[in-house]
């Protein structure tokens, strides 16, 4: 799927770039709207005749109540307090972005498109300048006051919704809070801990001597479990185990930032230790056989069977839903969060799991073609005042929450369904502050939807690395870099990805390792480094 999706996005890019090259396309500016169909007014509801259409991703937790987002009762209260009329448009369930690719190839785009528009072929430079989206510059400023005011009083997150040309393009997802960014780490058995007397583990010799019990003692077929992945940044996948043991390891799952500098993880000879302790320990049945092919299913099921007493794993469809199922069958049954393994006890791990405020998942853009962009612009501005941000993070007040003290509580509708629902399905019908979008999450959800202590001690435990010292900046290349980066980047991924299942499989001796990183030097990793390097010199320099 992975390499027809690149085919098409490749298609895509080249006929964008051609057409730049050519000068058929000055970049996508905004024409006025007919002001006949819009009241001149900042205020809701607006007076129009319009029906907007909006693509959007169905996240997995609202496709288990609606099979289209409009039928929700989020969307019809969007629709009576903003006065705009809104058509939902999904693509099929697995298939999202080979659907963007056709669908942006087409040219037949909708009034709005949520999308992780880093990952369009050229950036959001390109998709502006072939005239697939617009530049939000003017429209922000004028028809969205309420985003416009949080930006410039937040410079940082400000920089990072921006291309290097200082254009907006999106209206983004925003996480401004720290909690928000720290919801995925490591778990364990607790009840396994204490049953075999051991502390919890915090260096990569702890987690051996943990696993070799559960293996010995506890008769658990595969230790550790873990998923594979799909990065979104990155447009690859790659296997969890990376994540847990980066900071136990010093070595990185891509490409990181030390001192301005952009480094990759995987060619650096900490990798090479990380391979030597993954392969040591599948050699003796400590990780699950199948970590290279897991699913979340998978996962789920080997956690809830006692097949495995290790994993990572998000707070809420993770650790939250297991301890939930588990506590019905075994009252003694406890899994805890974890923190990071370091290199040696004591010390602050260099790497975790920490994301960054900007997610552009989920942020939307409008697209260059609209008749309604003014419109668009002022229903998505409505997320970012306080009635929308109300409304997205908690929904209908006195129906899924109501205020106690000032604050916003969730109703037992919410927390105690008596359909026995999870929070976040019922979620699903009244908000979005559970998912993403395009508003400004608010951690007052996380710490309600985060109801168990477990997981309420996750967001302490897991934000204990260093990794927002390192994390990559959303940086967008050029259009020029970018033909460089989508030919070099889909062959070094997939070289990469081989070769670690090869390492840790025992399928190739680490005495090739050098062989592999000169391998990758030879893909055209340091050009791709020097392209990253100059996105990053560039991301400094915005205002």
């Amino acid at each position: 799927m992975f390499v027809k999706e690149y085919k098409i996005l490749l298609i895509i890019f080249y006929c964008s770039f051609l057409a730049i090259i050519l000068g058929c396309s000055s970049g996508s500016t905004h024409k006025p709207q007919n002001n006949t169909s819009i009241e001149e007014s900042s205020g809701y509801p607006i007076k129009t005749d319009i029906t907007l259409k909006y693509w959007m991703i169905l996240h997995n937790n609202v496709s288990q109540v609606a099979d289209n987002f409009g039928n929700l009762p989020i969307a019809k209260e969007l629709e009576k307090r903003t006065g705009v009329r809104v058509k939902y448009i999904h693509p099929p369930k697995g298939q999202e972005k080979e659907a963007f690719t056709i669908m942006a190839a087409s040219g037949e785009l909708p009034d709005i498109i949520e999308y992780n528009w880093l990952m369009y072929p050229g950036g959001p430079n390109n998709a502006i300048e072939n005239g697939t989206i617009l530049k939000l510059d003017t429209l922000i400023k004028d028809y969205a006051p309420n985003l416009y005011h949080y930006l410039n009083t937040h410079p940082d997150i400000n920089k990072m919704v921006k291309t290097d040309d200082g254009h907006y393009y999106v209206f983004p997802f925003l996480r401004p809070d720290e909690d928000l960014l720290v919801t995925f780490g490591p778990v364990i058995r607790k009840d396994w801990l204490d049953e075999l007397n051991l502390n919890l583990p915090e260096t990569l010799s702890d987690w051996y001597n943990m696993l070799k019990a559960f293996k010995d003692k506890k008769y658990a077929q595969a230790p550790l479990t873990a998923t594979v992945k799909l990065d979104d940044d990155r447009n690859t996948t790659f296997t969890e185990l990376i994540k847990i043991f980066s900071g136990a390891t010093n070595s990185y799952q891509h490409f990181y930032i030390e001192d301005k500098k952009v480094k990759y993880g995987p060619i650096e000879e900490s990798r090479k230790y990380f391979f030597y302790c993954m392969a040591k320990w599948f050699r003796e049945g400590l990780i699950d056989n199948n970590f290279a092919i897991n699913d979340n299913n998978a996962q789920e099921y080997n956690i809830l069977s006692g097949k495995s007493g290790a994993t990572i794993c998000s707070g809420g469809s993770g650790l939250g839903k297991w301890i939930t199922a588990l506590k019905r069958q075994n009252p003694n049954y406890d899994l805890i969060p974890v923190g990071y393994p370091s290199d040696e006890k004591g010390k602050m791990p260099k790497f975790g799991a920490r994301s960054l405020e900007y997610s552009n998942p989920g942020s939307a853009a409008i697209n260059a073609n609209s008749k309604n962009a003014e419109t668009a612009a002022r229903y998505l501005d409505f997320m970012y005042g306080e009635e929308g941000h109300m409304l997205m993070n908690f929904g209908l007040e006195n129906v899924s929450y109501k205020k106690i003290n000032g604050n916003p509580v969730y109703t037992d509708l919410i927390m105690k369904s008596k359909e026995n629902l999870a929070p976040a399905t019922v979620m699903s019908k009244y908000m979005r502050g559970h998912t993403n979008g395009a508003f400004i999450q608010d951690e007052r959800y996380l710490k309600q939807y985060y109801s168990l202590p477990q997981q309420k001690d996750a967001l302490n435990i897991w934000g204990k690395t260093d990794q927002k010292k390192y994390r990559m900046l959303p940086v967008t290349p050029t259009v020029e870099e970018s033909v460089d980066l989508s030919r070099m980047m889909n062959d070094i991924n997939t070289y990469v990805n081989d070769m670690t299942y090869k390492f840790i499989m025992g399928k190739e001796p680490l005495s090739k390792f050098d062989e592999y990183v000169l391998k990758v030097r030879e893909l055209g990793v340091d050009r791709v480094l020097s392209i990253y390097q100059s996105a990053l010199d560039r991301y400094y320099k915005r205002l």
